[in-house]
């Protein structure tokens, strides 16, 4: 972790770049943003069906939330200030798959996985990758905003 002063002063930054980068979506988004004195919000859905959706909370302890779709993530460490906004964009081009993991015998659902495919190749991922035996995975891609 970084000193806090640190860090809140590269947060504010961060927030500033993504209500810059926020208008460009506008007219493929519905966009809401908010905060308070510890946190600030973004709140991004697709205007047409098939996009994925997403909420992020920035907070000040060094933690984030980020809802994709259905699936919350809730009181990640920020691994770094740098993801957030090409985390955003690869949501908005449609480089987000959801998979299902349901059980064989019973078609229960066992596990639900996130991923986002990042400009630089790396991988955004959360959820639970390991299901369990006796399981198959379908992946729900989601579509661009803009197309």
């Amino acid at each position: 972790m970084i000193q806090d002063d640190v860090y809140r002063h590269t947060l504010q930054g961060t927030i500033e770049g993504l209500r810059y980068w926020v208008p460009s979506i506008a007219d493929v988004a519905h966009i809401a943003e908010g905060g308070g004195p510890d946190f600030w919000h973004l709140d991004v859905a697709p205007k047409s069906a098939g996009g994925c959706s997403f909420e992020m909370l920035l907070r000040h302890d060094q933690h984030y939330d980020l809802v994709l779709a259905d699936q919350s993530y809730e009181f990640l460490p920020v691994p770094s200030l740098a993801i957030f906004l090409p985390l955003a964009e690869a949501i908005i081009e449609g480089r987000v798959v959801q998979r299902r993991w349901t059980s064989t015998q019973t078609g229960a659902l066992r596990a639900v996985e996130t991923l986002v495919k990042l400009g630089d190749g790396s991988v955004w991922r959360e959820g639970s990758s390991q299901p369990g035996e006796g399981c198959e995975s379908r992946d729900h891609h989601f579509l661009p905003y803009r197309r």
